[in-house]
């Protein structure tokens, strides 16, 4: 399936290293690292948009990606992560590209103990999602920021309010899975 993806970014002329390793995938964040701090948030969030790209169509194709790679391929999570925030930086904007600033949050915090960088990096996802406003990255995305950035930025309890505006954003997208992990999460509370 992984293929299939990786494929239909090529066909989308969206660069992609055939033989991925974390040597390089650390080497990239850390120049995205590096790209990010030297650009004002205010800049990477008012990214211009072309109307006439295919970036809409990758963005879906990094998204699922990434979903698929998250529960077993590290590797490639971290790999498409690099691309999503990559292409953002590079094209231009795009309706999911709130989800690669927050993955790469993720990867920021877990991999590097980056977490300061990874706190900003969740509040250009935040931005960039309420930017777009397109559902099925409202719900995606709520959950992955509620679950592993937003404990990081204010109490957990917080958190609650922003699972159920997720959940209802990922209810009116059709996204199951974020659907189902919001419920799981509801029931805790």
């Amino acid at each position: 399936a992984f293929e299939a993806l990786k494929n239909c970014l090529v066909a989308l002329d969206i660069k992609v290293d055939d033989h991925p390793n974390f040597e390089k995938c650390d080497a990239e964040f850390k120049r995205l690292t590096e790209e990010i701090q030297s650009i004002d948030i205010d800049t990477i969030v008012n990214k211009a948009v072309d109307r006439d790209s295919n970036l809409t169509a990758v963005g879906a194709v990094l998204v699922e990606t990434t979903s698929a790679a998250f529960w077993s391929d590290t590797l490639t999570f971290y790999q498409m992560s690099l691309i999503m925030v990559k292409t953002h930086l590079s094209t231009g904007s795009y309706p999911q590209a709130g989800i690669g600033f927050l993955q790469l949050a993720l990867i920021s915090i877990t991999r590097f103990n980056m977490v300061a960088f990874g706190s900003n990096l969740g509040d250009i996802a935040l931005a960039l999602m309420d930017r777009w406003h397109d559902p099925y990255t409202l719900g995606r995305g709520g959950t992955i920021y509620s679950t592993f950035v937003g404990h990081l930025q204010h109490p957990l309890k917080a958190s609650i309010l922003q699972l159920e505006s997720a959940l209802e954003s990922a209810i009116q997208a059709g996204d199951r899975i974020s659907t189902i992990l919001n419920f799981g999460f509801a029931g805790q509370d």
